[in-house]
């Protein structure tokens, strides 16, 4: 089943970046029914428009995340009671590309060193260490209960 840009935000699991050949990179919005949609849009913009269709300001986000956590990088989000979570997927290529993709959460089944497995057995290879995936999700955690 073909989706839209929007319906595939509002149903994501996960927002990371690949390398697809013959085109560089692209990010991949993974959702809930097992579909995988493409765009070329960046990965902070496809954050952007996921808060945004909860009217929600995903600087204004970034700020309060990082003011509770006292952290001033790669801070888990909250949209609605999901918390977003950073996590590295990809080696990049060239100098400045973003490797850190998006988690949602809510929608996780499991955490596996090297591998998250979602809900509805979709399965999300990443690259960080699994200590720092599992303090991420800590953050994450602390978030809900400050929120």
């Amino acid at each position: 089943m073909k989706i839209d840009y929007i319906e595939a935000l509002k149903s994501m699991i996960a927002i990371i970046p690949l390398y697809k050949d013959g085109e560089g990179k692209v990010t991949m919005i993974k959702v809930e029914n097992g579909d995988e949609y493409l765009t070329n849009v960046s990965i902070n913009k496809a954050l952007r428009d996921y808060f945004a269709l909860n009217l929600l300001s995903l600087t204004a986000v970034t700020a309060k995340s990082e003011k509770i956590l006292d952290k001033k990088s790669l801070v888990p989000l909250i949209n609605n009671n999901e918390v977003i979570i950073p996590i590295k997927t990809i080696k990049p290529l060239v100098k400045g590309d973003r490797a850190f993709g998006y988690i949602n959460y809510s929608k996780v089944k499991e955490v596996r060193n090297g591998l998250i497995i979602f809900k509805n057995g979709e399965e999300l290879p990443y690259i960080d260490k699994y200590e720092t995936v599992k303090r991420r999700i800590a953050e994450g955690d602390i978030l809900v209960k400050a929120w």
